[in-house]
């Protein structure tokens, strides 16, 4: 029997939002959260981003203006402090609009992509090409810009193919640009055995 994530009308009762933030926007704040109660999540019930991600707005009491910041930011700094600086939070749950700090973890924006579900993920994981090859040892070429991981045996077949289709457009190009190629003389001399 599988059960089914239960919404509640609770709202968690231990949220503050730091020394800056008044008890007004602390209780706007909780009374946009659902608590689910078979996973812990604060679903956010307002304004999602097209992403799937909770944002709450506020007036910062030091500038005086009005500061839009991701849900699960403002109440994860408002229980463990600021993020350190070149930190994503990452969600453990795996549910974008959980805005419950202790279902957060502050990582490098790599270890965030790598956990996810995204396309850096799955190549990543990739341990062949897809055409069987291994992306391993001597057949793994590695671009030095971009770090794309790339089968060596296709990617010399793609080149052949790529010559073979682009040969007289390569020596149009060769010819503007004074490249002659020199071609292989006819006239070969055999030394007798």
């Amino acid at each position: 029997m599988t059960l089914a994530p239960v919404e509640s009308n609770k709202s968690p009762t231990k949220v503050t939002l730091g020394p800056l933030q008044s008890r007004e926007v602390s209780a706007r704040f909780v009374a946009k959260i659902r608590v689910n109660e078979l996973t812990g999540c604060w679903i956010w019930r307002a304004h999602v981003t097209k992403f799937g991600y909770g944002q709450f707005s506020a007036l910062d009491v030091e500038t005086g203006e009005v500061r839009t910041q991701y849900a699960h930011r403002v109440a994860y700094e408002a229980i463990h402090g600021p993020v350190r600086e070149g930190l994503d939070l990452d969600h453990l749950c795996c549910r974008r609009n959980c805005a419950n700090p202790d279902h957060v973890e502050p990582v490098t924006r790599r270890v965030n992509l790598l956990r996810g579900d995204t396309i850096s993920a799955s190549r990543a994981a990739q341990t062949h090409c897809e055409n069987g090859h291994p992306l391993a040892g001597e057949n793994l070429y590695v671009n030095p810009g971009s770090r794309s991981r790339t089968c060596r045996i296709c990617r010399a077949a793609l080149y052949r193919s790529w010559v073979a289709k682009n040969r007289e457009r390569r020596r149009e190009i060769d010819r503007a640009f004074g490249r002659a190629r020199t071609k292989r003389k006819q006239n070969r001399v055999e030394i007798p055995v």
